[in-house]
């Protein structure tokens, strides 16, 4: 007869009705062994992102900093930072322990007549004030999410701008490259035209033939890359089609460069130079952590233990306390203080690179402004008068057809070079704005109305 249904144990079920229930339980989990894997997760399904035909960079910008996968995934780490902080103050659960002893032997311990039932509660009670530090050290870490937050986001910002750059100057190649494709298809009717009247050679014709399927190659060239420039700026929100028909903005809109020794000052605003003053104190948190690691800690238990025999029943009460003999805890001790001092190197190191950077973009990002200004004051206006002064040659047949290839040629290779300094300019603005942690939404509307 089971000891929990009746016979010698009748009394212990009587005194402990939970007690059955308790074991049994114990033994179901045991045998059970480890719990079933989880159902996987069904993937998140993929919303539609509503985006304007006409895109311009702020609209750009709104969808970037709003859809961004990895933006998103990074609010949701603070999320659960937070919740990691809050977890960090709670106190220790109790514990509750019942033992049954002395049964199930031979002679007077046979069955549970004799047996002695003991139901305990133990508390851990830190010391040193180890919950305090571990909840101000789980605040640092938060922090420190909030950093790497605005880091992604001033990143997403510099990415999107960059990308909405790269779009908008293809859209100019492709009005260039089609410009070209026609006069080419122009002067290829002009020879034609001249070759049948018996004015010139067939052998014009043929190169007039080569320039008219080179204008089409490139722009069928520039054709793709606006495609691949489409998709870029597209995925940047997560859209996996660009959902626009063009983008529209000032390629060639260049603000005035503030003062280099301003840019400097203000590099303290790039969040990644401003998290490492954070990290420091998560630092000298983690040394308080480890120094309050070195105090043991005092678990006490309290409870009663019934006697079967006659059914006394008397009072348990317990006190452990850890002895550091082997590990004293004070290894955590000198990590942390070897961590605190790494960090102090590594944001000196981090602050003058981010320095480093800032001062050769603004180099860049000059010359970039100088190149697009001689192309726009000098290179251009002589390119243009030589290919008008050349088109009127060959129409007086003072010249030939080469000649006027190699006009037209320069005029158009100077034309797309301005267009790659506007581009480059625009590309490292935007990095610049990166390493000073702005967002801007327009260029001349940023830095440049903070330096005048």
């Amino acid at each position: 007869m089971s000891p929990f249904m009746g016979g010698p144990g009748s009394t212990i079920r009587r005194r402990w009705p939970l007690l059955p229930g308790l074991f049994a339980a114990a033994l179901t989990v045991q045998a059970a062994g480890l719990p079933e894997a989880p159902p996987p997760v069904a993937p998140m399904p993929q919303t539609e992102v509503p985006v304007p035909a006409v895109l311009t960079l702020g609209s750009a910008l709104a969808l970037s900093l709003r859809h961004n996968p990895d933006l998103n995934a990074d609010a949701w780490e603070i999320r659960a930072r937070e919740a990691r902080a809050v977890r960090a103050g709670l106190l220790p659960n109790p514990r509750l322990r019942i033992a049954l002893e002395d049964f199930g032997g031979s002679g007077e311990h046979r069955g549970y007549n004799v047996a002695e039932t003991t139901l305990m509660l133990s508390q851990l009670i830190e010391l040193g004030g180890k919950r305090l530090k571990r909840r101000r050290l789980a605040a640092s870490e938060r922090d420190l999410a909030l950093w790497d937050y605005e880091s992604r986001r001033v990143q997403v910002a510099m990415t999107t701008q960059q990308a909405f750059v790269d779009v908008l100057a293809a859209q100019v190649h492709l009005q260039l490259a089609q410009k070209m494709l026609q006069l080419a298809e122009r002067l290829h009717g002009i020879v034609d035209a001249r070759v049948r009247a018996g004015e010139v050679s067939r052998l014009e014709r043929f190169k007039s033939r080569v320039e008219l399927a080179r204008a089409r190659l490139q722009a069928a060239r520039a054709r793709q890359q606006l495609v691949t420039a489409r998709q870029r700026l597209a995925a940047i929100w997560g859209g996996l089609t660009a959902d626009f028909e063009r983008v529209t903005g000032q390629l060639d809109r260049l603000a005035p460069l503030p003062p280099l020794p301003r840019l400097l000052q203000r590099l303290q605003d790039n969040p990644d130079v401003a998290r490492w003053a954070t990290e420091m104190v998560r630092r000298q948190r983690l040394l308080a952590v480890a120094q309050a690691a070195t105090i043991p800690d005092l678990t006490v238990r309290a409870g009663i233990r019934q006697y079967a025999e006659n059914g006394d029943v008397a009072a348990v009460a317990v006190f452990q306390v850890p002895l550091f003999i082997f590990n004293d805890q004070r290894t955590r001790v000198q990590e942390a203080q070897a961590g605190l001092s790494q960090a102090e190197q590594r944001r000196h190191a981090r602050l003058v690179e981010a320095r480093r950077q800032l001062v050769a973009a603004y180099q860049r990002l000059r010359q970039a402004q100088i190149t697009a200004t001689l192309l726009k004051t000098e290179i251009l206006p002589s390119a243009e008068a030589a290919f008008d002064a050349v088109r009127e040659a060959y129409r007086l047949g003072k010249v030939g057809v080469l000649d006027l290839i190699d006009a037209q040629r320069t005029l158009f290779a100077a034309r797309r070079q301005q267009v790659e300094a506007w581009r480059s300019w625009q590309l490292w603005w935007a990095a610049l704005e990166r390493l000073i942690g702005a967002v801007p939404v327009d260029p001349s509307t940023s830095t440049a109305q903070e330096s005048s």
